[in-house]
């Protein structure tokens, strides 16, 4: 399949192989992808010596699904659209336990040090997959992360703003929502 790859600080577009799909996981076909400031970011300082494919805000097509021994439940089925959280807490230090797990000590993530969606296909973690409701306008929910960035900001850092005067401050994406 054909993928984006960053390798010594330059993309170029590869054909690798469809990744094997692990327990848990769902493959998810790419329709819409977003280029976060984060993934330009990683362009110009990216250090690892293996070849990385970007892109952790995507909407795709499950196309796949392994649960097979998967004790949750399991709320997306082949064919849904989907948006992805691209979080991969370790779910066992102190921060998960609390219920912060944007701020695992161990973070990792799609498209950071797990292959993102710069790709025709992407595999995840089940348990990221947010089904998007028929007849929505799909492209749009490439900025769900983005938006959640914006709502946790607020929920937890400033509370309640109905009716109240704010001020944003930010020039990218993230101050713009």
């Amino acid at each position: 399949m054909d993928a984006l790859i960053l390798r010594d600080k330059k993309l170029e577009i590869n054909d690798i192989p469809e990744p094997e799909l692990n327990d848990g996981e769902a493959k998810v076909k790419v329709l819409y992808a977003g280029l976060c400031g984060s993934d330009m970011h990683r362009i110009d300082h990216y250090d690892g010596d293996q070849p990385l494919v970007l892109g952790h805000e995507f909407v795709g097509e499950v196309v796949d699904i392994n649960c097979d021994n998967i004790r949750d439940s399991v709320n997306a089925k082949i064919g849904d659209i989907v948006a992805v959280s691209p979080t991969l807490p370790c779910n066992e230090c102190e921060n998960c336990a609390e219920g912060n797990d944007n701020l695992c000590n161990s973070f990792h993530g799609i498209g950071r040090d797990r292959p993102g969606a710069f790709a025709e296909k992407v595999n995840v973690p089940i348990s990221n997959l947010v089904c998007i409701p028929e007849n929505s306008i799909y492209r749009n929910y490439v900025l769900a992360d983005v938006v959640a960035v914006c709502l946790h900001a607020i929920e937890d850092m400033a509370g309640n703003v109905q009716g109240k005067k704010c001020l944003i401050i930010g020039d990218g994406a993230i101050g713009s929502v």
